[in-house]
């Protein structure tokens, strides 16, 4: 009896297909999609530049990708993806305690976003923001023009602005 009437429904399943009723109307099944909005998005993302002496960010509700303290003759450079739910906001932190000027560079999903240069015994935070999140592939190089020693303190941090 149960094994029939487990059939029974199913067949009855089949034949009505996904449209449901409710209140004696009927209502159309609800269907998943997905909407590509990455150029709208990128056109959003708003790059902040600000002179910062301590790398501060808010601590609650944040992704810490990036702390390091970097002392090499070599470039500096990592990457990390972002995801949205982690925060609107990403802010890259550079100081410099060398000798010498570097050059601060992001790449966001493989496009160039820029160098900044930060002089020695400065630093410096790019910000970029998404009211949808941040959710994109992110490289960060530092260098110098000179092969001089890099003393650096990088870090990168998501988090709702």
């Amino acid at each position: 009896m149960k094994k029939s009437l487990v059939m029974g429904l199913a067949l009855l399943v089949a034949i009505t297909g996904t449209t449901s009723t409710f209140a004696g109307k009927a209502v159309a099944p609800i269907v998943e999609s997905e909407v590509s909005v990455r150029g709208i998005i990128n056109e959003v993302s708003v790059e902040v530049e600000s002179e910062v002496d301590a790398n501060v960010f808010p601590t609650l509700c944040s992704q810490t990708y990036l702390s390091d303290y970097y002392y090499d003759v070599r470039d500096y450079s990592k990457s990390f993806t972002c995801s949205s739910i982690e925060g609107n906001a990403l802010g890259i932190y550079v100081e410099n305690n060398g000798n010498t000027t570097v050059n601060f560079k992001i790449y966001m999903d493989g496009i160039d976003m820029g160098t900044r240069t930060v002089e020695a015994g400065k630093s410096l935070t790019r910000t970029f923001t998404n009211p949808s999140g941040v959710h994109e592939n992110f490289k960060v190089v530092v260098s110098n023009d000179i092969g001089e020693v890099l003393k650096l303190i990088v870090t990168a941090r998501q988090y709702d602005k």
